[in-house]
């Protein structure tokens, strides 16, 4: 009797906590679209540019990566990086690594990134937000929002 006890909580506990986390397998891959919003020191006319943003998994967390986004007519290119995003309940919010290269010259800055993922769309939607200083001197607030699905 307390086997069978033991037994049915255990799946209890098993069927409430499993379905909390996306598995990363089902996450990875690239998903193509559009920035919805396009905020530097003021809000910008998002492009109609396509961006392709790329996931890999590894077991529960995965990392995310833009490589060379150019915003309008900017003299250079932007990088994300996020590794180890915890996918939990669809969202996510971590740190993540953003390289600025302006002519010829890269510097690399913190920011913060929050999305959320809908399984049933494939559908990936996250901002990245950084703040910092260009040349020592030039401040800036940075962020953008993408919105795109997972492309087969």
């Amino acid at each position: 009797m307390k086997k069978t006890i033991l037994m049915m909580v255990f799946a209890i506990v098993a069927m409430v906590a499993m379905p909390s986390k996306v598995m990363a397998a089902n996450v990875a891959g690239d998903y193509v679209g559009k920035l919805t919003r396009v905020y530097m020191n003021k809000e910008k006319t998002p492009t109609d540019d396509e961006v392709i943003t790329t996931v890999n998994g590894l077991s529960n967390s995965y990392s995310l990566s833009i490589e060379d986004l150019q915003i309008g007519n900017m003299p250079g290119s932007i990088t994300v990086n996020a590794s180890n995003l915890p996918l939990e309940n669809g969202s996510f919010n971590a740190s993540c690594t953003v390289k600025l290269t302006v002519l010829g010259i890269t510097n690399i800055y913190t920011g913060k990134i929050t999305g959320t993922y809908d399984a049933a769309t494939n559908t990936l939607k996250y901002t990245v937000d950084c703040t910092g200083k260009y040349l020592l001197f030039v401040g800036f607030h940075a962020i953008v929002d993408f919105e795109g699905k997972l492309e087969n």
